[in-house]
């Protein structure tokens, strides 16, 4: 019987071949019989999601998979609207983790929408 695993891929940015500071975790399901086969699985997604792109720059972005932050059996008997997958317990106070709203990657992303990566990326280093 085949049970569903959260996967956190960790993908890095390097831009000409140099890290550019990002790093990418990327939440996945998989559906696996067992544990070695999951991890089979999540390791076989993060060498898919590799990817380079030209920068307008004419450098490269690439984004290399480096390896599993977690790989975990999903407790709930079904996946639907809310169901969680993943958590984490930091030993943080709450008002350290919650954003505004502006700043939820959905609604950041669609106010920056209209500028170029390099831009962006010379912004996070300010």
């Amino acid at each position: 019987m085949s049970q569903w695993y959260v996967a956190v891929l960790v993908m890095q940015c390097k831009i000409d071949g140099e890290p550019s500071g990002s790093v990418d975790l990327q939440i996945r399901v998989v559906n696996a019989p067992d544990h070695e086969s999951a991890y089979t699985k999540a390791l076989f997604l993060g060498a898919k999601a590799q990817d380079s792109y030209p920068t307008t720059d004419g450098g490269t972005v690439r984004w290399e998979f480096k390896g599993l932050h977690e790989l975990d059996v999903i407790l709930a008997e079904t996946l639907e609207d809310g169901t969680e997958i993943w958590n984490q317990m930091p030993k943080m106070a709450p008002s350290e983790l919650v954003r505004e709203k502006a700043l939820l990657t959905a609604f950041w992303f669609e106010a920056n929408k209209h500028r170029k990566a390099s831009d962006l990326l010379k912004a996070d280093d300010a």
